[in-house]
């Protein structure tokens, strides 16, 4: 996140709930992105959700 991008935030929601805001958002992206043996069922972790969806569908006959 820029620095201008964090100040116009700070000015429209208070620095203190940015400040949480941003504290819970890391922590939740390092339990979705570096928790071993889960990142199979995190659409985050996806890369190419579309494909997988297309070859089931084609599975299945539709």
């Amino acid at each position: 996140m820029r620095v201008d991008e964090v100040e116009t935030l700070a000015t429209r929601i208070g620095r203190t709930h940015l400040r949480q805001r941003l504290g819970l958002e890391g922590d939740h992206e390092v339990f979705v992105l570096h928790r071993p043996g889960a990142h199979f069922f995190y659409p985050e972790n996806w890369y190419s959700v579309h494909g997988f969806i297309r070859h089931c569908l084609r599975l299945s006959g539709l």
